[in-house]
């Protein structure tokens, strides 16, 4: 989950209708498709320059009767927020865990003695944190 920064609120940080949250700016960020052409109308303009991309973004603004200001946006790069790369989103979720090492058992007790070729029993304790 996601916060709008001055009130605290938890949203979802991927809306499929609103797109991806940035928390740079406190808005919504989806990749308009199909992007608009020359004839886009009032306020979308023509992209500023070759490779640019059309963004819907909703903003929050808690001052507006809806809470949500609505605009179009032209971005050479994603804006910030939008997906990251699987290798990241793996990194993060690696991060995250909290695995520790195996618990190993053995039928031999700490200080004990064993005889050689006798078989020694061995095995690992398993659990929520424990592979």
């Amino acid at each position: 989950m996601c916060r709008l920064v001055d009130s605290g609120v938890e949203i979802p940080c991927y809306r499929s209708d609103y797109g991806w949250w940035s928390a740079a700016n406190q808005c919504y960020y989806l990749l308009m498709s199909p992007q608009p052409g020359p004839d886009a109308g009032p306020g979308m303009g023509q992209a500023p320059g070759p490779g640019y991309q059309a963004y819907e973004a909703r903003c929050a603004n808690p001052g507006s009767p809806s809470e949500w200001d609505y605009l179009w946006a032209w971005f050479a790069d994603p804006p910030p927020g939008t997906p990251v790369s699987p290798e990241e989103l793996a990194e993060r979720a690696v991060d995250s865990m909290t695995l520790l090492g195996p618990d190993i058992h053995t039928s031999i007790r700490p200080g004990g003695m064993a005889l050689v070729g006798v078989p020694v029993w061995l095995w690992t304790s398993t659990g929520p944190s424990r592979w």
